[in-house]
């Protein structure tokens, strides 16, 4: 049977704030979203996990070792919250609860969490020139979560709010390719 929709809301609230208050006391606030993030991009990655996760037939405990043997050395906060979430057939609700945590996160920390991807690590002067560029934007200071993709090839990534700036090679590429791709080159009828 389907919950009210207020329940749900009231559950996520609830799982954000015991996982707020947990972190706020180990001071492991921004690793916890770091770790959500990670763990939400390995259950879109493997649906078969994601399924077995979620399959009710299968005992709660074992749900809970599953997740314990994949994210092993991930905080104990962030392990026990969603092995709950798990227990409960509640997983499904894992990308508004990741969500909604770092929007807590970030308040508790006054700071905005800013995911930056590149193909080399970033130097302490690229850190300070990407902060002071970005914290009028959001009349905040920021937090840099950084990224490591040989696959973009060069440039820079970033995201936060749900918003992207993809200055990467790789994007450049594709935008140059789809251009010429789509002009004629005079021999055609």
């Amino acid at each position: 049977m389907p919950k009210n929709r207020l329940l749900v809301n009231r559950e996520i609230a609830t799982y954000v704030q015991v996982l707020l208050d947990a972190t706020q006391a180990s001071g492991t606030t921004f690793e916890a979203t770091s770790q959500l993030k990670e763990m939400q991009h390995v259950l879109v990655e493997h649906p078969a996990l994601r399924d077995a996760l979620r399959d009710e037939t299968l005992d709660a405990d074992a749900r809970v070792n599953i997740l314990g043997s994949i994210f092993e050395g991930f905080d104990p906060s962030v392990l026990k919250v969603v092995s709950v979430m798990a227990e409960r057939h509640e997983l499904g609700l894992i990308h508004r609860f990741v969500n909604e945590f770092q929007a807590k996160a970030e308040e508790a920390l006054d700071a905005v969490i800013v995911d930056v991807t590149t193909v080399v690590e970033l130097d302490d002067a690229l850190r300070t020139q990407i902060k002071n560029k970005l914290e009028p934007q959001f009349g905040k200071s920021i937090v840099l979560r950084e990224h490591i993709d040989p696959s973009i090839m060069g440039g820079i990534i970033l995201g936060a709010h749900g918003k992207r700036i993809d200055a990467s090679v790789a994007k450049q590429l594709e935008k140059t390719r789809v251009v010429l791709s789509s002009q004629r080159s005079g021999g055609e009828r």
